[in-house]
């Protein structure tokens, strides 16, 4: 018997990004998909959004509650799944094929995390990130879009409400200092929205994962505070500086 994968989707007055998650995660070929929809009580046409597609969600809640990580704890539960990954509006997966190519087989049962590569999508374009194998204590740098965990594992460990974009890192940190096995497909898994809040606070995340890892610095914290600066004076400066540096490591992988 194949594993159940369950799909969440947490949303917040992102209507049109939700319709995006929703077409995408409903397109998917395998046949054992859960697929639940967390909205804060969102003020748009989110729900209309919703309930168009009702009949192929297994189940949605719209209610207020205090964050991204607060709705994703939610979440954790209701899955009945084997496995979860949360797609959060706005992100989609990179085919229709993805989950199908990684589950078509049961895996080994001391797998606790599979993951695989992300489409950065920026407004400027699009950039491959290769996030590969771990190497020694060193985590990789894990998308949760890309990022599937097992269920029971999830359970045991919700996402901690004090750190505001980097809960999902605190989570896999914790899972891989506890020994835990982490498997790495090489494939692009998901595309992710590069306009989103999480990604737009590059600087907020940095810090959070800084004080995850315990090398939290003065360096860190001015790196952080300059970034924050540079947006504010010069929109759209560090997207797009990021942007290149990132395709540029693209082509130079590619090319290997």
């Amino acid at each position: 018997m194949l594993p159940k994968v369950t799909v969440v989707t947490v949303n917040y007055n992102n209507s049109i990004g939700l319709e995006k998650t929703i077409c995408s995660t409903i397109s998917q070929t395998y046949s054992s998909i859960e697929y639940i929809i967390i909205d804060g009580a969102s003020q748009d046409n989110s729900i209309d959004i919703i309930k168009k597609y009702e009949g192929q969600v297994n189940l949605w809640v719209s209610e207020e509650d205090s964050g991204v990580y607060d709705a994703m704890n939610k979440a954790i539960d209701l899955i009945s799944g084997d496995w979860v990954v949360f797609m959060n509006s706005g992100d989609t997966f990179y085919n229709d094929e993805v989950i199908e190519s990684l589950f078509h087989k049961n895996l080994d049962h001391n797998i606790a995390v599979v993951y695989g590569d992300v489409c950065l999508c920026f407004k400027y374009g699009e950039v491959i990130r290769k996030i590969g194998y771990s190497t020694g204590s060193n985590m990789p740098p894990l998308c949760h879009q890309a990022t599937f965990l097992k269920a029971e594992k999830l359970k045991k460990r919700k996402f901690n409400l004090k750190y505001k974009l980097a809960s999902d890192y605190d989570v896999n940190h914790s899972l891989y200092l506890a020994g835990e096995v982490f498997s790495y497909f090489e494939c692009v898994i998901a595309n992710y929205d590069m306009t989103g809040i999480s990604a737009q606070r590059l600087d907020l995340y940095y810090n959070e994962v800084a004080e995850i890892k315990g090398n939290y610095s003065t360096l860190l914290m001015s790196i952080a505070v300059l970034k924050t600066w540079i947006r504010r004076f010069m929109p759209g400066f560090f997207d797009y500086l990021l942007f290149k540096v990132l395709k540029k490591r693209e082509r130079k992988e590619s090319s290997r």
